[in-house]
Protein backbone atom coordinates (compact mmCIF):
# COMPACT_ATOMS: atom_id res chain seq x y z
CA UNK A 1 0.00 0.00 0.00
CA UNK A 2 1.69 3.55 -0.34
CA UNK A 3 -0.58 6.06 1.37
CA UNK A 4 -0.47 9.37 1.29
CA UNK A 5 -3.26 11.67 2.92
CA UNK A 6 -4.31 14.55 1.51
CA UNK A 7 -6.39 18.31 2.98
CA UNK A 8 -9.57 17.90 1.07
CA UNK A 9 -9.33 20.53 -2.28
CA UNK A 10 -11.89 23.59 -2.09
CA UNK A 11 -10.31 23.55 -5.61
CA UNK A 12 -11.74 20.12 -6.28
CA UNK A 13 -14.76 19.63 -3.88
CA UNK A 14 -16.24 16.83 -5.78
CA UNK A 15 -13.50 14.56 -4.72
CA UNK A 16 -15.10 14.10 -1.35
CA UNK A 17 -18.27 13.58 -2.91
CA UNK A 18 -17.75 11.06 -5.50
CA UNK A 19 -15.49 9.12 -3.06
CA UNK A 20 -18.36 9.02 -0.49
CA UNK A 21 -20.68 8.35 -3.25
CA UNK A 22 -18.68 4.73 -4.09
CA UNK A 23 -18.46 3.14 -0.59
CA UNK A 24 -20.86 0.24 -0.16
CA UNK A 25 -22.95 1.01 2.70
CA UNK A 26 -24.96 -2.03 2.81
CA UNK A 27 -24.30 -2.62 6.23
CA UNK A 28 -25.90 1.04 7.37
CA UNK A 29 -27.81 1.47 4.18
CA UNK A 30 -29.19 4.98 5.84
CA UNK A 31 -25.81 6.04 6.20
CA UNK A 32 -25.40 6.11 2.34
CA UNK A 33 -26.89 9.78 2.04
CA UNK A 34 -25.25 11.33 4.80
CA UNK A 35 -21.77 12.81 2.77
CA UNK A 36 -21.23 13.71 6.08
CA UNK A 37 -23.52 16.59 6.36
CA UNK A 38 -25.58 15.13 9.81
CA UNK A 39 -22.74 16.98 12.21
CA UNK A 40 -22.90 20.29 9.81
CA UNK A 41 -26.70 20.79 9.63
CA UNK A 42 -29.40 21.42 12.57
CA UNK A 43 -32.63 20.34 12.99
CA UNK A 44 -34.48 17.24 14.46
CA UNK A 45 -33.74 13.70 13.62
CA UNK A 46 -36.86 13.45 11.89
CA UNK A 47 -35.73 16.49 9.67
CA UNK A 48 -32.45 15.07 9.55
CA UNK A 49 -33.81 11.58 8.10
CA UNK A 50 -36.39 13.46 5.31
CA UNK A 51 -33.34 14.95 3.52
CA UNK A 52 -32.42 13.73 0.75
CA UNK A 53 -29.13 12.63 -0.20
CA UNK A 54 -29.07 14.43 -3.32
CA UNK A 55 -29.21 17.29 -1.04
CA UNK A 56 -26.58 16.41 1.01
CA UNK A 57 -24.36 15.57 -1.88
CA UNK A 58 -24.79 19.30 -3.14
CA UNK A 59 -24.43 20.77 0.10
CA UNK A 60 -20.99 18.98 1.29
CA UNK A 61 -20.10 20.46 -2.22
CA UNK A 62 -20.73 23.60 -1.71
CA UNK A 63 -19.46 23.70 2.00
CA UNK A 64 -16.35 22.21 0.80
CA UNK A 65 -15.90 24.97 -1.88
CA UNK A 66 -17.13 27.90 0.42
CA UNK A 67 -14.02 26.48 3.39
CA UNK A 68 -16.84 25.37 5.79
CA UNK A 69 -16.46 21.65 5.43
CA UNK A 70 -12.94 20.13 6.11
CA UNK A 71 -11.31 16.96 6.19
CA UNK A 72 -8.66 14.47 4.87
CA UNK A 73 -8.75 11.98 2.29
CA UNK A 74 -6.04 8.89 2.53
CA UNK A 75 -4.86 7.44 -0.82
CA UNK A 76 -3.69 4.44 -2.48
CA UNK A 77 -1.62 5.44 -5.05
CA UNK A 78 -4.00 7.55 -6.80
CA UNK A 79 -7.44 5.55 -5.51
CA UNK A 80 -9.01 7.24 -2.47
CA UNK A 81 -9.71 4.57 -0.30
CA UNK A 82 -10.67 6.58 3.27
CA UNK A 83 -11.68 9.84 4.47
CA UNK A 84 -11.67 11.81 8.23
CA UNK A 85 -14.35 14.54 8.92
CA UNK A 86 -12.02 16.47 10.61
CA UNK A 87 -12.71 20.87 11.72
CA UNK A 88 -12.88 23.51 14.07
CA UNK A 89 -15.36 22.50 16.83
CA UNK A 90 -17.59 25.56 16.23
CA UNK A 91 -17.88 24.33 12.78
CA UNK A 92 -20.36 21.27 13.42
CA UNK A 93 -23.75 23.10 15.27
CA UNK A 94 -25.02 19.62 16.36
CA UNK A 95 -21.79 19.43 18.71
CA UNK A 96 -23.28 23.42 19.58
CA UNK A 97 -24.87 22.06 22.97
CA UNK A 98 -22.35 19.70 24.03
CA UNK A 99 -21.30 21.70 27.47
CA UNK A 100 -18.44 19.19 28.06
CA UNK A 101 -16.80 19.86 24.49
CA UNK A 102 -17.22 23.48 24.73
CA UNK A 103 -16.12 23.03 28.38
CA UNK A 104 -12.05 23.29 26.89
CA UNK A 105 -10.02 26.27 26.79
CA UNK A 106 -8.61 27.78 23.99
CA UNK A 107 -9.39 26.17 20.39
CA UNK A 108 -10.25 22.67 19.65
CA UNK A 109 -10.57 20.92 16.79
CA UNK A 110 -12.42 17.71 16.88
CA UNK A 111 -12.58 14.28 14.59
CA UNK A 112 -16.18 13.32 14.18
CA UNK A 113 -16.14 10.93 11.72
CA UNK A 114 -14.27 8.32 9.19
CA UNK A 115 -15.76 6.46 6.36
CA UNK A 116 -12.63 4.00 4.88
CA UNK A 117 -13.41 1.09 1.78
CA UNK A 118 -13.95 -2.17 3.63
CA UNK A 119 -11.12 -3.28 1.97
CA UNK A 120 -8.69 -1.02 3.76
CA UNK A 121 -10.08 -1.33 7.43
CA UNK A 122 -7.32 -2.54 10.25
CA UNK A 123 -4.69 -1.59 7.94
CA UNK A 124 -3.92 1.61 9.59
CA UNK A 125 -5.70 3.87 7.02
CA UNK A 126 -7.84 5.03 10.13
CA UNK A 127 -4.40 5.78 12.13
CA UNK A 128 -2.80 7.58 9.25
CA UNK A 129 -6.02 10.15 9.30
CA UNK A 130 -6.02 10.59 12.68
CA UNK A 131 -1.77 11.44 12.41
CA UNK A 132 -2.78 14.05 9.68
CA UNK A 133 -5.37 15.77 11.40
CA UNK A 134 -3.15 16.16 14.71
CA UNK A 135 -0.22 17.37 12.35
CA UNK A 136 -2.63 19.45 10.37
CA UNK A 137 -4.35 21.69 13.69
CA UNK A 138 -0.85 21.60 15.61
CA UNK A 139 0.40 24.21 12.75
CA UNK A 140 -2.94 26.06 12.61
CA UNK A 141 -1.76 27.03 16.13
CA UNK A 142 -4.53 24.68 18.08
CA UNK A 143 -5.01 23.83 21.78
CA UNK A 144 -5.73 20.19 21.12
CA UNK A 145 -8.13 17.60 19.02
CA UNK A 146 -11.01 16.13 20.41
CA UNK A 147 -12.56 12.67 19.40
CA UNK A 148 -15.53 10.76 20.79
CA UNK A 149 -14.49 7.04 20.16
CA UNK A 150 -17.07 4.24 21.05
CA UNK A 151 -16.96 0.61 20.91
CA UNK A 152 -19.88 -1.63 19.20
CA UNK A 153 -18.99 -5.37 19.63
CA UNK A 154 -22.11 -6.15 17.88
CA UNK A 155 -21.48 -4.12 15.01
CA UNK A 156 -17.97 -2.94 14.39
CA UNK A 157 -18.22 -1.41 11.28
CA UNK A 158 -20.91 1.43 12.84
CA UNK A 159 -17.42 2.82 14.91
CA UNK A 160 -17.43 5.57 12.83
CA UNK A 161 -16.08 7.76 15.07
CA UNK A 162 -13.18 5.34 15.51
CA UNK A 163 -12.01 2.96 18.68
CA UNK A 164 -10.71 4.25 22.24
CA UNK A 165 -7.75 1.97 20.89
CA UNK A 166 -7.11 3.92 17.84
CA UNK A 167 -6.92 7.25 20.09
CA UNK A 168 -4.56 5.77 22.47
CA UNK A 169 -2.50 4.30 20.90
CA UNK A 170 -1.38 7.71 19.31
CA UNK A 171 -1.04 9.28 22.47
CA UNK A 172 -5.07 10.93 23.25
CA UNK A 173 -5.98 10.57 26.58
CA UNK A 174 -9.53 10.19 28.25
CA UNK A 175 -10.43 13.70 28.86
CA UNK A 176 -14.19 13.14 29.79
CA UNK A 177 -17.34 11.49 29.07
CA UNK A 178 -18.51 8.19 30.39
CA UNK A 179 -17.98 5.01 29.26
CA UNK A 180 -20.93 5.03 26.44
CA UNK A 181 -19.89 8.66 25.30
CA UNK A 182 -15.81 8.91 26.13
CA UNK A 183 -14.47 12.43 25.19
CA UNK A 184 -10.49 11.43 24.30
CA UNK A 185 -8.00 14.43 23.55
CA UNK A 186 -4.26 15.01 22.03
CA UNK A 187 -3.49 18.70 23.58
CA UNK A 188 -0.52 20.79 22.35
CA UNK A 189 2.02 21.91 24.93
CA UNK A 190 3.20 25.46 24.11
CA UNK A 191 5.83 25.86 21.66
CA UNK A 192 4.56 22.46 19.49
CA UNK A 193 4.94 23.70 15.75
Amino acid sequence: MNLTIRTVDRNDPAAFANYFGSIDFSHKPNWRGCYCQFYVTGGTQEEWQARPAALNRAESVERIAGGDMFGFLAYDGEECVGWCNANDLNKFPRLADHAELHAFRGRSAVIVCFVIRPEYRGKGVGSALIEAVVEHFRAEGYDRVLAQPWVNKENPQAAYHGTPHMYERLGFVRAGGDDEDPIYAYEFRKGDA
